[in-house]
Formats: C-alpha cells, structure tokens, sequence
C-alpha cells in the first residue's frame, strides 16, 4: 500500500487567481458573491452570484473553457505532468454549447462532458481518450480526488491529475431558482437566518503521487491524503437525508480508511450550502461521529457554490489551512444557528492537530469524506 500525496494544486474563483488570492480573501471576511453579470442571467431575481470578474460573456468560448484556459495557462501544476491517470470533476461542463445549439443548431453533442475531458487533454498534454469523467453531483471533486488516491494506493497507477470546473450558466440558475433555493442576499452557512445558496464560478487542478515517486524526484508535499468514505443515502431527488446518517457513514468511512480516531480531526472544512436541509444534515452527521464540537468552517458565503469544482476546491484549501495551522472565517456567518454555535465561527482560528476532514454532499442523496494530513 503507497502512501499517497499531494504534490501540487492551484485554483481560480470569484476572488481571483491562486490560493494567496483566494486566501486573502476569506481571510478578510469578505464575500465575493454579488450581482449577476452575465448575459441572461439578471432575470433571475434571487440570484447574486460569485462570477469571475475576466470572464467575457461575449466570447465564443464557454465560461468553463475560459476558466479552464486562465488556470492552465499561469499553475506551475504542468511541470509536474504527464500524470499517469486524469480526472474531469464537473457537474454540467459546457452546458452554454447544450444552450446554443437549441438557439442556432449547433451540433448538441458538443456540450458533453466527455468532449470536455477531451480537450482538457489536448490542451494539457495528456494522452487523450485516457480520462475519467466523475459527475457525481455537488460531491464530485471529493469522488474524483478519492479515486485517484485510491487507484495510487492500490499501486495501479503512480500519479493522477484532477481538473476540477464549473460555471454559472442560464441553465444551473434556472434550475436552481426553480427549486427556491438560492438566497437572495447571498449564502450565509450554518447561519440561523439562512434561506439558501448562492452559485460560483469555480476551477482547480491538483496533482496527487505516490509518496516514493514524490520523494525520488524531490517534489514538496502539500499534504497526504490520508482517508476517504463515499455512501448515498437514497433518500430524495434532491434533498438530503435529515438525520444525517449517509454523510456520517461516509465519514466514518473516511476514518477507517485513515486509521484515526475521530479525536485526531483537528477541523472541519464543511459542504455548508447554506440552504436550511444541507446545514442542518451536516450538523446531524458530524453529532453522531463528534462527541464535542470541532472547529468547523465553509466556504460557499465567500465564492459561492461551484458545483463539481467544490470538493476539490475544499480539499485543497483546506491543505493551506493545515500548513498554516489556522482555518479561515466562515464568511457569510452573523448569528450561529444554534445547533452549529460552538462549532462554527465568523473568525479565523488557530488549530493545532494534523488531520483535516472535508466533506461534501449532493442531489440524489451522495456523499463523500476525505481527510487530509498535515507534512512537515
């Protein structure tokens, strides 16, 4: 069994480029989500948005292909390449192509998720016709980064690269706004006047190695990837379990698989949609592994929730809170809902144990742990 690493990651939001960039800004406690910008989407009343300020809404190419193209064309994550196994984590792609084509009769299969990963290929490098595309709702980079350290701790691969993307589209926000469950003044995670979730425009890629190959070619470490839990509920279409249980399963899963104890989880990087059912479940599931509260914080109240692209974003941000030993503010956060006071706060913290646990959930009941060790 190998352990697996991770050797490099880079991203891009609605605050910018890098992980300084996206750092600072949740450091700062100031959210990115704001009015809609592009073109069609200011119909939609209740949806303030994390958009990606050089995203041009006139451009031939897709949001997601723009933000694919920014983050490849500045991460250090190629000197790094050819990895031996690539993963597409995304919930719709280029949906905008699905779009167009019922306005101009564009070819419709243009939009599939699997031309995506295609020409993420090319573009990158990598053997084409290789990859694997993971589309498993709002927990889909979790699922891809488990995977990919799953196939490398088995030995039957040495490396793996994710690419993580999503945008906001016409068609997420319809549907979104159908469901009634996007808060008009923006996400405010386990808050207690909560209404709902806010979409962003998201991208990330990382590089996961064999710790052995990693050492060979004296690569830095960021973290190892020390565990990971997958379950599903089955419980709704689109509503998850209230009591929690799937999620728990998963986590302790995610345990297990780490060989740790609950006790050695020194915080925790939440799904925190800030939609009242996702909050209230996480809350139910991390009480049924937790005995006491753990440090807890998300991300969504500062760049939205960018679907396919989260769980990873979370995992590798939550690697930068383990090296710098102190979590980020839960932006968005006034007055705690009572079942999350103690555990969540509107101010950074200082953490001191090497284990963190991010956990992700989505439609059709999925969920996904994986828990992160620090490396000196």
């Amino acid at each position: 069994m190998s352990d697996v690493v991770i050797t490099a990651f880079d991203l891009v939001t609605a605050y910018g480029l890098g992980t300084d960039c996206v750092w600072k800004g949740l450091a700062s406690n100031r959210s990115a989500i704001g009015p809609a910008r592009r073109t069609g989407q200011a119909r939609f009343e209740a949806a303030p948005t994390a958009e990606c300020a050089h995203l041009d809404p006139q451009s031939r190419d897709t949001a997601v292909w723009q933000l694919c193209r920014s983050l490849f064309d500045s991460t250090v994550v190629r000197e790094q390449s050819p990895a031996e196994d690539f993963f597409l984590s995304t919930t719709v792609g280029e949906i905008e192509l699905l779009e167009r084509s019922l306005v101009d009769g564009s070819d419709a299969a243009e939009s599939s998720l699997a031309n995506l990963c295609l020409k993420i290929e090319r573009y990158l490098g990598l053997q084409a016709g290789r990859g694997t595309v993971v589309s498993a709702a709002c927990a889909s980079g979790s699922y891809a980064l488990a995977l990919a350290a799953s196939r490398i701790r088995q030995g039957l691969s040495a490396s793996a690269m994710i690419v993580a993307c999503d945008s906001v589209s016409e068609f997420v926000l319809a549907g979104f706004n159908s469901l009634m469950a996007m808060d008009k003044q923006g996400a405010r995670p386990f808050d207690s006047a909560r209404q709902g979730l806010s979409l962003g425009d998201g991208a990330a890629v990382m590089v996961l190695m064999n710790a052995d190959l990693a050492r060979e070619r004296n690569i830095p470490v960021l973290a190892d990837v020390a565990g990971w839990g997958m379950s599903d509920d089955a419980n709704h279409i689109t509503g998850p379990s209230r009591d929690g249980a799937g999620l728990a399963q998963a986590i302790q899963g995610a345990l297990t698989t780490a060989g740790i104890a609950a006790r050695d989880i020194s915080f925790i990087s939440a799904h925190g949609t800030g939609t009242l059912y996702n909050d209230a479940m996480e809350m139910q599931a991390f009480k049924k592994i937790f005995s006491a509260p753990v440090p807890i914080y998300g991300l969504k109240g500062a760049i939205g929730h960018t679907l396919g692209a989260a769980g990873l974003i979370e995992a590798g941000m939550a690697a930068q809170a383990l090296r710098r030993r102190s979590i980020p503010p839960t932006v968005g956060l006034s007055s705690p809902d009572p079942e999350a006071a103690g555990w969540v706060s509107a101010a950074p913290r200082v953490v001191s144990s090497d284990h963190a646990l991010c956990v992700n959930a989505g439609f059709g009941g999925i969920n996904a742990a994986v828990i992160l060790k620090r490396r000196d």
